[in-house]
């Protein structure tokens, strides 16, 4: 195959909207099946088509049309979970998300959409409020561990039977 004309271009991508209607996931060999079927085109010729497609619509990146090597869902989901979370870290990307949402909304060069404007300043709230609560507890806990370790300190020098009986206690309450 040395050149696609219009026609069958034309043809190709009619079918994959048409793919695209009837089905929500991308299965690249049930779209190529589809479309091989609704066009008459082969597989070479469908993926042409989809490379033009994803060039002539500006994609800032180019989706690969098939990735065997490619990490499924489940992979995913399976990598987050054997990671520990770190809950900071979360917010603060999760807050940053949601800046760049509101400045692209409100740099947009067209009227804001209000409601759209008002989600986002509550999400943007939301994870502040999350990320204050947090920076309090972590506050509250050390201004604890001081004031303890400042009475076990007093205790060792002046009664050092009563800081071991304190410090088992302190050990063995329920926090």
């Amino acid at each position: 195959m040395d050149s696609i004309n219009l026609i069958q271009a034309r043809q190709v991508a009619i079918a994959i909207n048409s793919y695209g209607e009837k089905n929500t996931d991308m299965d690249f060999p049930s779209l190529i099946k589809f479309v091989e079927k609704k066009t008459g085109e082969d597989q070479e010729t469908i993926s042409k088509v989809i490379e033009f497609l994803q060039v002539i619509q500006g994609a800032t990146e180019i989706i690969p049309i098939h990735d065997p090597e490619a990490t499924t869902m489940a992979e995913r989901v399976k990598e987050f979970m054997d990671r520990p979370i770190d809950l900071a870290n979360e917010l603060q990307y999760n807050y940053g998300v949601a800046r760049a949402l509101l400045d692209m909304i409100l740099t947009r060069g067209t009227n804001p959409d209000s409601e759209e404007v008002r989600k986002t300043l509550r999400e943007i709230a939301r994870f502040s409020d999350a990320m204050l609560k947090m920076q309090e507890r972590v506050f509250s806990i050390q201004q604890v561990q001081f004031f303890q370790e400042q009475v076990i300190c007093i205790l060792e020098e002046s009664a050092p039977e009563l800081r071991d009986k304190l410090t088992m206690l302190l050990l063995e309450a329920d926090l």
